[in-house]
């Protein structure tokens, strides 16, 4: 790729071209091609400098402000459809701030559901691990299943967070599984990788159940921080409605660091 300049302000040189030093490549991409000018190198060509670097920084300053505001934009219904299950029929709803989200948040609205009683709530964080291919390494898929077959019963509602891995995605979740299998516990192998222990956003719940015009809900959950999420908003959590799922040997650790270190509600452990 090249950057083709006015010859008559920056007139190439017969003998060759300048490349852009490596130690600037830290900030601008390699193998971009610059016309001499005189003898000069690039570092002292001051006025092709000044408009490699302009040109730079305008494009950097223009792509982190279209992602500020990207992030910062409310969600939106996007489309919704019923999906029929084992559990009873669901409307699907997509939220997401762009329409051509592949990744939108989800809530899946049983048809039994009452919106003018507490709503029966499961807040469900993204584990494709557990959620679809049934990995004992957590308790999440199972915790989807007993969730869908309490909101079968009387209806009720599931938000479905595409925040992976407590929010840390699924290429630094099986990272940190490795790290596990070396005898860090689920708390130290984020902390290993430079990540937050848990970096889930529950405001997005918020956001949504505000769009749905839910005001009072029945939180399915052993988390006390999803319970602390909605103490400053319009929503009331009436009451907490344990999920409990009986322990595996392959997720007894994790489980147990979860109640000891992250203060889950686990009473059988």
């Amino acid at each position: 790729m090249k950057w083709i300049l006015r010859k008559d302000i920056f007139p190439e040189k017969k003998t060759g071209i300048n490349r852009l030093p490596n130690p600037v490549g830290k900030f601008f991409p390699t193998g971009f091609v610059f016309p001499a000018c005189g003898n000069l190198p690039l570092f002292l060509n001051q006025p092709l400098l000044y408009f490699v670097i302009n040109r730079f920084l305008t494009e950097l300053i223009s792509m982190h402000a279209s992602k500020k505001d990207s992030a910062q934009a409310p969600l939106q219904l996007q489309a919704q459809a019923v999906i029929p299950t084992l559990w009873g029929n669901f409307n699907m709803i997509a939220f997401s701030a762009d329409a051509d989200d592949w990744m939108p948040h989800l809530a899946l609205v049983h048809e039994k559901t009452d919106v003018n009683a507490p709503v029966v709530l499961r807040l469900h964080s993204e584990c494709i691990t557990g959620d679809l291919f049934g990995s004992k390494r957590c308790d999440c898929g199972e915790q989807l299943l007993k969730a869908l077959e309490v909101i079968a019963e009387n209806g009720g509602i599931i938000l479905y967070l595409r925040q992976e891995g407590r929010g840390i995605g699924i290429i630094n979740k099986l990272k940190a599984y490795n790290l596990q299998d070396r005898g860090m516990n689920t708390i130290d192998a984020n902390l290993h990788l430079g990540l937050e222990v848990d970096a889930r956003d529950y405001a997005i719940a918020v956001e949504i159940l505000d769009i749905l015009g839910i005001r009072q809900i029945r939180l399915l959950t052993n988390n006390p921080e999803k319970i602390v999420a909605f103490e400053h908003s319009d929503i009331l959590v009436t009451e907490r409605v344990p999920l409990i799922i009986a322990p595996h040997e392959e997720n007894l650790d994790y489980l147990r660091t979860k109640q000891e270190a992250m203060g889950h509600l686990l009473k059988m452990l």
